[in-house]
């Protein structure tokens, strides 16, 4: 399909015809071309090319069809997508490169992911006369599922809870989501901090970029710049390729920290010069590249003392301390435990008859502390799953709690070295059957024991999947 945008009343026809050709169609080829070639692609790209393909989102229709009595019926478009859309595709046709965009139209109970791929049209001077390429439609159906028929109050992407501190935290993400700033994500171990980053990227304008999670304390420090910056085939020994880096892999995406304090101080004067807009280059590379990331990080330390240690530069802290989110512990948020519970039980099969069941212990997952947060919450559930029982990580030698009729406990009496250490074979071997997933090969090669003394053993420890 070829248009051709002359004058305003014609882009308006054109517009309309682009959302008729998008309702009917799943792939549609597009070629626009314009009387008088354009020098200034910003110029060209806002005057024409938003009118033509962005016509169905509400501004830029109604600067569009302003003042001539025409109703138009508009598809709804993604607040989110067409800033981050427009600037990809002009940082394109400034380069004179091919664009790539995508972008979410809904209408009705539709909704439609835009993908659109094109290059610009030039003439034998170098000006643009306009744009040809495809656009590719894919509708996905809105149907109710378990997981969201919950309040819809108590779920922001993948995350649920009912808590105020939750409630906060779902809030400060929604405020940041035009923005590019820095976010350092606090909280204990399990807590979920990498699910918090991800839901940020969810609702930030790069969402569609790639979201690049690197586990600071697994890189060793003497290939810190390699993995970062990345490079050449031939740098040094082993490099027997070129290789991208992490900020190289999150082009126009987010890169997230995990275990942010884990760096040595001498890795954090590198990070903090590419943070600081100064570029970096690859290893065995002259060429400074220059970052287009998010960046968002997380630790379970304690900043301040290791501001007071010295670990931590305070240049480097305040860089990343822009947007601080903090998790608490779960322990200090209880009423988020039945929401969880059945968020983690709409995973598994007969998820509603597991919910049902987790809860007749509501009382006892009440009364425990939760050292290990969301993360020991799972396990727990998927424990009972294969278990058939309630195990807490404090009761692994105990009998499985019953939801009632619970008899008051006995004082503790002395234990012979025996039995303490049959009790610790016990939980050895189940924490051990529980990792493998109750595979027993795994099990007895792990445990550096046959397959026939695990199974007797198991059947000593009355450790039956």
């Amino acid at each position: 399909m070829t248009f051709v945008c002359t004058e305003k009343s014609k882009t308006e026809k054109i517009s309309s015809s682009f959302i008729e050709l998008m309702d009917t169609l799943d792939v549609a080829l597009y070629e626009i071309h314009f009387e008088a070639p354009r020098k200034k692609k910003a110029r060209f790209h806002l005057e024409h090319f938003e009118a033509f393909l962005y016509s169905h989102a509400s501004q830029s229709m109604q600067r569009l069809v302003k003042g001539s009595g025409k109703a138009v019926h508009l598809a709804a478009m993604h607040p989110h997508d067409a800033p981050l859309a427009l600037g990809q595709l002009t940082h394109a046709l400034d380069a004179a490169t091919p664009y790539a965009l995508s972008y979410r139209i809904k209408k009705g109970a539709t909704e439609k992911r835009i993908v659109d791929r094109g290059v610009g049209i030039y003439n034998k001077t170098g000006e643009m006369t306009g744009l040809k390429g495809m656009v590719e439609v894919k509708r996905q159906e809105f149907l109710p599922s378990r997981q969201h028929q919950t309040n819809p109050s108590l779920r922001l992407g993948e995350m649920v809870g009912k808590s105020p501190a939750m409630q906060k935290i779902f809030k400060r993400i929604q405020n940041i989501q035009e923005s590019d700033a820095t976010v350092l994500i606090t909280g204990e171990s399990g807590t979920g901090k990498e699910m918090v980053a991800r839901t940020i990227h969810q609702h930030s304008l790069r969402h569609d970029g790639p979201f690049v999670v690197v586990n600071c304390a697994a890189v060793p420090e003497p290939l810190f710049e390699s993995e970062f910056f990345g490079h050449l085939s031939g740098s040094f020994t082993g490099a027997n390729e070129t290789k991208e880096g992490y900020f190289d892999l999150a082009h126009r995406g987010t890169l997230f920290l995990d275990e942010v304090g884990e760096i040595p101080p001498a890795m954090q004067v590198k990070l903090l010069r590419v943070l600081d807009g100064e570029g970096f280059s690859p290893v065995g590379s002259r060429r400074t590249h220059h970052a287009n990331v998010r960046l968002l990080a997380a630790t379970n330390r304690n900043l301040d003392r290791m501001l007071q240690t010295g670990s931590l530069r305070k240049d480097f802290y305040y860089r990343l301390h822009v947007i601080p989110i903090h998790i608490p512990p779960l322990r200090n948020r209880k009423e988020d435990i039945a929401p969880l519970i059945q968020e983690i039980t709409s995973h598994f099969p007969q998820g509603d008859r597991l919910f049902s069941k987790a809860m007749a212990y509501h009382q006892k997952l009440l009364d425990h502390n939760w050292p290990g947060n969301v993360r020991e919450l799972k396990n727990a559930l998927q424990r009972m799953v294969d278990l058939d029982e309630l195990l807490l990580e404090n009761s692994f030698d105990q009998k499985a709690e019953k939801p009632a009729n619970k008899e008051p406990e006995a004082k503790e009496k002395p234990v012979a070295l025996k039995v303490s250490m049959t009790k610790a074979e016990k939980r050895f071997i189940f924490e051990a059957l529980t990792s493998c997933k109750w595979r027993r090969d795994q099990t007895a090669k792990r445990l550096g024991i046959s397959r026939k003394t695990l199974f007797l053993k198991m059947k000593s420890h009355q450790l039956n999947s």
